[in-house]
């Protein structure tokens, strides 16, 4: 738990208005696009796009994002005071920066099904976010993972390392495991 507070609390910190920032890559631009072919199904995939375009869509607070806010870029400045290091800089739904969070240490607490939802609820209830939103960029966060491991030479086993993480959000959203 005091992780996920450290978590929030850095989120917060990373957050300013983006339209006093230099030239940053739209999260569409940056992960959008990738033409795959191979051991994925089509449904799975279409799927993952639809929903992406619709969280696009419904975006209603365009936010500057850090893009890799996880637990190894918080690191401890003094005594009490935390600093986030190695932003990707980019514009887009703040749902989508706690994902590279919530993809670490997921068998930490115990099981990776309990742990990812209990963490997706307690960010949603610090940083004022939709936990559904979370899971749905989850979801999309798989697939893209899985469309790069295929296009980096990867193969099957790294596909399926996005398709675990899809699944995993997919059963969190269907089960309501939200607390």
């Amino acid at each position: 738990m005091q992780r996920s507070r450290r978590f929030a609390r850095s989120f917060r910190d990373c957050i300013g208005d983006a339209s006093r920032r230099p030239r940053i890559h739209h999260g569409a631009e940056r992960y959008g696009g990738a033409d795959v072919q191979g051991p994925l199904r089509s449904d799975w995939i279409e799927m993952a796009e639809a929903k992406l375009a619709h969280l696009l869509r419904t975006t209603t607070c365009q936010t500057l994002l850090h893009g890799d806010l996880h637990h190894e870029n918080i690191l401890r400045q003094g005594l009490d005071d935390w600093v986030v290091i190695d932003p990707k800089g980019i514009l887009g739904d703040p749902h989508f920066d706690t994902i590279q969070f919530l993809l670490n240490d997921t068998e930490r607490d115990g099981d990776a099904d309990v742990v990812l939802a209990r963490r997706v609820g307690e960010m949603a209830k610090r940083l004022h976010l939709d936990p559904a939103r979370i899971g749905w960029w989850g979801v999309v966060r798989g697939a893209l993972e899985a469309c790069w491991a295929l296009n980096g030479g990867g193969g099957d086993g790294g596909a399926g390392d996005g398709i675990a993480i899809s699944e995993r959000f997919a059963r969190m959203l269907r089960d309501s495991r939200l607390r």
